[in-house]
């Protein structure tokens, strides 16, 4: 991950920055012999919401390059299994986390005459309880 940090106003000038970062890191990779994927790397601008409205960072034309490809902007990811957006709002990740574990309950719930109580609590702790611990460290 690189990441660059400037002021709304000077994001021409860190456009620059970011392409030479990108461009040494082509070069070291390439000498460690690893290739970048382009198709799989993502490029994301950090702000406020109000900030971002305010300066149109939403719709600046940011063109970041890697291998003569284009890297795309994405309004948010997922990195190391934690959706972030472009506002550092949690709103995707928290959908995300209950979607998943809503749908390892129901499948617990069918399940609970089958199997005795502690094997279901073992089940429920390392399915569910491990999602939450990682991502309440996460956002703490």
């Amino acid at each position: 991950m690189i990441q660059h940090h400037c002021k709304p106003s000077n994001l021409e000038s860190y456009k620059c920055d970011l392409n030479n970062s990108l461009c040494n890191l082509k070069e070291w990779s390439s000498n460690a012999n690893l290739v970048i994927n382009p198709s799989k790397t993502k490029m994301m601008v950090l702000s406020t919401k109000q900030l971002s409205s305010a300066r149109a960072i939403e719709h600046l034309n940011m063109k970041i390059a890697v291998t003569n490809e284009n890297i795309a902007r994405v309004p948010s990811t997922k990195l190391l299994g934690t959706y972030i957006n472009q506002h550092l709002k949690w709103e995707d990740n928290v959908k995300y986390i209950f979607t998943s574990c809503y749908s390892i309950l129901a499948m617990l719930h069918k399940v609970k005459n089958l199997l005795p109580f502690h094997i279901r609590k073992n089940l429920a702790q390392a399915l569910i309880l491990s999602k939450l611990y990682y991502n309440d460290i996460l956002h703490h």
